[in-house]
């Protein structure tokens, strides 16, 4: 059972699916063309495709959302803009995060070999840069584990990570990486001396006031808010009760709020506190698909989207992207998934339902510029 990993398959599957006509994108039936993006994901959610919720920002004000169905069945608990759910590989943006915050205080460099920071490496392992790990081109095997509740001490990772045979030569292509994240995250640890979720809390989710952001078990998350997860293997249970190992941080392990994401998104691109270096560092794709902050570019509907989504196995799927050229965020933060879709469900209703229906809805309407002053995030409010 592996949680933020099932990423690897979608990234899969919609990269299969992207060189779809745009008349392949839409349903087939016509009736179902003509209805707004409300009446389309309320008949996906009467057709137990999903529940959970999902927001479209465009200059930072909310253009739509809406939660659907419940956080838990059993005791009929509505989903809202409060749920609280795991966020799956959205994770890795925040090691990426930390990663580049010590670049800047230059406690180490992205281009930095391995063997700087590690000792006995044998080659090419030892050559492998940190900018290689965060976009995914260190040639490292996906797992370094067998579940992500195997009980894993840092140093049992570490060990595991580092002995692990290449799947190809440290730079030669892309191949995603949930191992390479958790020995980011080692060297979050062993660079700042601080363990790893302690970096994250006082270096991003305090300046930004992410109060419903954290980690499984972590005791300032309100465990009543929690969504449990429908459709999957451990349909009905939640991850954040499961311990945290070394087999998941770095990579997964993670929950939030679709308004926390909100403000994720916004000061990934704008707020210092989180980069001072150039937005396109953290967003834009560096030679290949991946950017420095673990962001996916690709283009879907014709337009660009800068995207990172998670999977678990437990049901949950989040989603979020960012069309620059429409000054406009896509925040989908579900916690069940269909029988059809799987852990890819987040992917399917955006690629399908929620991108090419608001695009439909920009159709003949005077383009909106892009707001150069975004408020930095609510925590500043």
């Amino acid at each position: 059972m592996r949680i933020a990993a099932v990423l690897a398959w979608v990234l899969i599957f919609t990269s299969a699916c992207e060189g779809e006509a745009r008349s392949q994108e839409q349903d087939s039936d016509p009736v179902y063309a003509d209805l707004t993006l409300d009446q389309k994901l309320q008949r996906l959610y009467d057709d137990d495709v999903f529940s959970g919720t999902i927001a479209v920002i465009q200059n930072d004000e909310f253009i739509y959302n809406k939660a659907f169905g419940y956080a838990d069945r059993g005791s009929a608990r509505a989903n809202d803009m409060r749920t609280i759910s795991d966020i799956g590989s959205i994770a890795k943006t925040f090691t990426a995060a930390a990663v580049l915050k010590l670049h800047e205080s230059q406690q180490l460099s992205i281009d930095d070999p391995l063997k700087k920071h590690f000792s006995a490496l044998a080659k090419p392992t030892a050559s492998i840069t940190i900018r290689q790990l965060l976009t995914h081109k260190g040639g490292m095997d996906n797992f370094h584990n067998e579940t992500d509740f195997d009980p894993m001490t840092r140093a049992e990772a570490e060990r595991l990570i580092l002995n692990m045979p290449l799947v190809a030569k440290p730079g030669e292509k892309t191949e995603y990486s949930n191992a390479a994240y958790t020995l980011l995250a080692i060297i979050v640890e062993r660079t700042s001396g601080q363990p790893f979720q302690s970096y994250i809390e006082e270096h991003l989710l305090k300046p930004l006031k992410l109060e419903d952001t954290g980690f499984y078990e972590d005791k300032k998350i309100d465990i009543g808010r929690i969504a449990k997860g429908y459709g999957g293997e451990a349909s009905g249970q939640t991850t954040f009760e499961r311990p945290l190992t070394w087999a998941l941080i770095g990579a997964g392990g993670m929950v939030s709020t679709l308004a926390d994401l909100q403000t994720w998104m916004t000061a990934i691109h704008h707020d210092p506190r989180v980069s001072a270096l150039k937005g396109d560092l953290l967003v834009e794709a560096e030679m290949g698909q991946w950017s420095l902050g673990s962001w996916a570019s690709r283009r879907i509907e014709g337009t660009k989207v800068r995207q990172m989504g998670g999977s678990t196995n437990f049901g949950y799927t989040a989603l979020a992207q960012s069309l620059p050229e429409h000054c406009t965020t896509i925040l989908l933060v579900l916690n069940s998934y269909s029988k059809e879709f799987g852990p890819a469900t987040h992917h399917k209703l955006a690629r399908k339902t929620v991108i090419p229906s608001f695009l439909r809805e920009l159709e003949g309407k005077e383009a909106k510029s892009c707001q150069a002053d975004l408020a930095i995030t609510r925590g500043n409010q």
